[in-house]
């Protein structure tokens, strides 16, 4: 069997090397967007929001939440941006590539908050469970309320308009 030449072996070597870079980038690009899929359904989850909720929030569909749950869609820019607002989180921790859910001014804003809504933490945990599980069940209802509210105030808006275009 006859050797090949010394520069065909380089240039076989070269596209063995180019295979490999490509497929182990393709590697890393999957496991980050499962970790990016599976950190947005865990911090959707730990609010209790459903993927409805979630993409009104983030100005999407219920569809493209789930496709970005499931590893089907690649997250925009802006919807990335918007997602990282709501959870006060880094877009870093959104994408996987850092652990650290905030930054210095993520967590100076989150501290300021804590630090005005301690003393209603506090009274919460004095409260007999029976009675947190009553304080959880108002705060549902007054949020469905507000939305409400805003349903029927955008409707109200929205009927004005109407009638000032006639």
């Amino acid at each position: 069997m006859p050797l090949l030449p010394v520069y065909e072996y380089f240039i076989y070597s070269l596209w063995l090397l180019a295979y490999f870079k490509n497929l182990c980038k393709n590697i890393i690009r999957k496991e980050v967007n499962y970790i990016a899929n599976n950190r947005i359904r865990e911090l959707r989850k730990s609010l209790s929001l459903s993927q409805e909720a979630l993409a009104e929030k983030i100005g999407t569909t219920q569809q493209a939440v789930s496709r970005m749950e499931n590893n089907a869609y690649d997250i925009p820019s802006d919807i990335l941006i918007e997602i990282s607002k709501q959870f006060n989180v880094t877009t870093d921790y959104i994408l996987g590539i850092s652990d650290v859910k905030r930054d210095y001014n993520g967590q100076y804003r989150m501290n300021q908050e804590m630090d005005r809504c301690y003393n209603i933490v506090l009274r919460y945990q004095n409260l007999s469970e029976i009675n947190q599980k009553t304080l959880r069940c108002i705060l549902e209802r007054l949020e469905q309320a507000q939305k409400e509210g805003e349903a029927a105030y955008t409707k109200e808006v929205d009927k004005n308009a109407e009638n000032s275009d006639m």
